[in-house]
């Protein structure tokens, strides 16, 4: 996989909310698991949105056609 880069400004609210989730995943943590930093964090969570938007469509070409009932009970 080709690596790229991409450099992201986040609004105060969205730090805010991301300071948040990191004091909280901190305080829930266990005393062995790994400590997330707030730019790892950021990245897992716009990662795991793009992972969510780009969840795949169905393709006008891969869907049912329209049985004749269905037609008949539009008009």
């Amino acid at each position: 996989m080709t690596e790229k880069r991409m450099t992201i400004h986040l609004d105060e609210g969205c730090i805010r909310d991301l300071e948040q989730l990191k004091r909280r995943l901190d305080a829930e943590a266990g005393e062995h698991a790994p400590m997330f930093s707030l730019p790892a964090l950021a990245r897992h969570a716009i990662r795991k949105w793009c992972d969510h938007v780009a969840a795949p469509m169905p393709r006008a070409w891969e869907q049912q056609p329209a049985s004749d009932d269905d037609a008949s009970n539009e008009g």
